[in-house]
C-alpha cells in the first residue's frame, strides 16, 4: 500500500502557506492519477536534469524516466545526507499546477523538510511550496497549486532528513499549451500562394 500526501495550496507563494493548506492523507493500492486535464511535462528529458550530488550507481535522469519498480537502478540517490537538491529544465515555460514526489527514504517513517522551487529563470529565490512533516518509504508527496505557477525550471531541495536524499520519481504536470489556430488572413495568403504556384506550373507545361 502506498501512502499519498495530497497537499492543496490556497496561494502561489508560500513558506507560510502550509499552515493554511488542506492536507489529506489517503491510502492507495496504486499510484494515483493526476488532476483532470493536466499533462506530464517532465518525463524523459535526458540531460535536462541536474543535482548537487549523486551516488555512484544513479543519475538524476532516473528520477524522470517514468519507471516505478523501486530498484536502486531506477531512482536518483544523492549518496549523502541533506542538504541536497535535484533540478529539471522542462525546455520551455509552462503553467505548472502539480508536482508529484515519489518518496525513497530509510529510516522510515521520519520527519523531513522538502521545498519546491519553480522559476522561468535558472535562479531560484522563494519556494513555491515547503513541506515539513512525517514521510514514509514508497509514499507520494502530491502538491497541487490552486493557481498555476509559470516556469521552466523546477528544483526540489531537501534540507532535513535522517536518510540519504533520494527520489524514486519526480513528476511535473502543467496545463496543456493552447493549440495555435491559423488566422483567416494567414489561411488566405497560404491558399493564394498555392493557387499561384499551380498557375506557374500550368504555364511551364504549356
Amino acid at each position: 500500500m502506498l501512502k499519498n500526501y495530497s497537499v492543496a495550496l490556497s496561494g502561489r507563494n508560500l513558506i507560510g502557506s502550509i499552515l493554511s493548506s488542506v492536507i489529506i492523507i489517503c491510502l492507495f493500492s496504486s499510484y494515483p492519477e493526476t488532476a483532470s486535464g493536466n499533462i506530464l511535462v517532465s518525463q524523459n528529458l535526458g540531460s535536462s536534469a541536474y543535482t548537487a550530488s549523486r551516488s555512484e550507481n544513479s543519475t538524476p535522469e532516473e528520477a524522470f524516466d517514468g519507471i516505478f519498480n523501486g530498484t536502486f537502478a531506477n531512482q536518483w540517490n544523492a549518496g549523502w545526507w541533506p542538504e541536497q537538491w535535484i533540478q529539471v529544465d522542462l525546455q520551455q515555460n509552462y503553467d505548472i499546477n502539480e508536482v508529484k514526489l515519489y518518496i525513497e527514504q530509510s529510516p522510515s517513517p521520519a520527519f523531513t523538510v522538502h521545498s519546491v522551487f519553480i522559476s522561468d529563470l535558472t535562479m531560484f529565490s522563494i519556494p513555491a511550496f515547503v513541506f515539513a512533516g512525517t514521510t514514509e518509504q514508497a509514499g507520494i508527496l502530491d502538491v497541487r497549486f490552486a493557481q498555476p505557477i509559470y516556469g521552466r525550471y523546477v528544483m526540489i531541495s531537501t534540507t532535513v532528513s535522517p536518510s540519504w536524499v533520494a527520489w524514486r520519481e519526480v513528476q511535473v504536470y502543467a496545463t496543456p499549451p493552447p493549440t495555435t489556430v491559423p488566422e483567416p488572413a494567414t489561411m488566405f495568403l497560404l491558399s493564394s500562394g498555392l493557387i499561384g504556384l499551380l498557375g506557374v506550373r500550368r504555364k511551364l507545361k504549356a
